[in-house]
Order: structure tokens, then C-alpha cells, then sequence
């Protein structure tokens, strides 16, 4: 029988989060120096949340992320797709992705995740 371990891997990384004024979720944790896809960029928590609620409607599991740390300046919401990519090349799964995300009309922008990735939300 075959088992993906890095599937399995990630889904023994459920971390349940609570953010302010949100009830708890359940959602999977980032891994470390994997490439996940910022679909889009907001200054409006708000928007940021909408679009995020039409990509998980449409298949895209996604979250929303205020101030990653190395991704612009000044205050912003993006929208962080939960695919973690090894590689951001031309391989099978990547390709996929991001010809998905266009079809949806977003570009693919590579983010290399870090524990710091983002501020704890007070």
C-alpha cells in the first residue's frame, strides 16, 4: 500500500487556532520552508476575508494573514493559500495550482514559509 508520508506528516500538524473575535477552527499548520501561494493582497481586513471565503467556496483551502513578515510594507491582509510546494518550478502539482488560481482570476506569488510568518493576533 502506498503512503504519501508528507501528506501524513501534514495532517498530523492540526493546530486548533482561535483568532480575535472569530469562534475556534480547525486548520492545518504550515510547514517551515515550504512555498505557499499569497492568491491576493488586501488593506481591508474585510475584503481580505470575502475573497478568501469565495476561494475555499471554490476548492482553494486558503486563510487570511495579517503583516507577513517580509511581504510588503504597511498594514495588510493576504490571502495565503494551505498547498505547500517544495518546489515553485515546473512541476505537475504547482503548475495545477496556479493555473487554477488564474482560472479564478489571481496570480501566484511564492511565499517561503517561516515561523515567523505572522504576528500572534492579539
Amino acid at each position: 500500500m502506498f503512503v504519501n508520508h508528507s501528506l501524513s506528516h501534514h495532517l498530523q500538524q492540526i493546530d486548533l487556532v482561535a483568532t480575535a473575535g472569530m469562534e475556534p477552527s480547525l486548520r492545518p499548520a504550515r510547514v517551515d520552508g515550504l512555498n505557499y501561494i499569497v492568491i491576493k493582497s488586501f488593506t481591508d481586513h474585510s475584503a481580505a476575508d470575502r475573497a478568501r471565503d469565495r476561494l475555499i467556496d471554490a476548492g482553494i483551502d486558503c486563510t487570511t494573514e495579517h503583516n507577513l513578515a517580509g511581504w510588503g510594507s504597511g498594514d495588510w491582509y493576504s490571502v495565503v493559500g494551505l498547498s505547500g510546494f517544495e518546489s515553485v518550478g515546473k512541476t505537475l502539482p504547482y503548475t495545477n495550482y496556479t493555473s487554477r488560481l488564474k482560472s479564478l482570476g489571481y496570480e501566484a506569488k511564492p511565499y517561503k514559509w517561516r515561523s515567523d510568518a505572522v504576528a500572534a493576533i492579539q
